[in-house]
């Protein structure tokens, strides 16, 4: 858990130095007042997380590899795969009315690993926990060091 937060601390901050140097990150659409930066923290610690990894590794790793699996651990691979593929397409953004799609490769490439890293945790140590935990707090980075970039460079 430990060698996963120092990861993606690093790895937020160089992907955060990056984007401003280049000019590719886009402020948020609200107000960074007390209320909104505590409020999307505490969403992405706690809720979002928690919520994402029931739907996109509990149930789904839980069901098919009771089905498809029977103990074999060599056949969560592939489904985990799958849902790593599944988390990443759940971060497009889209609407229908008009029908439009947007998504950036940087960050479903980013999810498809996460989400492979949520798996493998799922499977590996049996509870569904430790992904939640690693999950919350991998947003709460992203979110909250973005918050940061923004009052600095603003």
């Amino acid at each position: 858990m430990t060698i996963f937060s120092i990861f993606i601390f690093i790895y937020v901050l160089i992907s955060y130095i990056v984007g401003y140097s280049l000019n590719t990150i886009e402020p948020y659409g609200y107000e960074l007042n007390i209320s909104n930066v505590l409020g999307t923290l505490g969403f992405q610690l706690f809720l979002s997380g928690v919520s994402e990894e029931i739907l996109f590794r509990g149930l789904p790793i839980t069901v098919l590899g009771g089905v498809i699996c029977e103990e074999n651990k060599i056949g969560f691979t592939f489904i985990i795969v799958i849902t790593s593929v599944l988390f990443s397409v759940a971060h497009i953004q889209w609407t229908l009315f008009p029908i439009t799609l947007s998504f950036s490769w940087f960050q479903l490439i980013y999810a498809f690993v996460l989400g492979v890293a949520y798996g493998l945790t799922y499977v590996k140590s049996g509870s569904i926990i430790y992904p939640m935990i690693m999950h919350g707090l991998s947003n709460f980075l992203m979110v909250g060091i973005g918050y940061i970039f923004m009052g600095v460079m603003s």
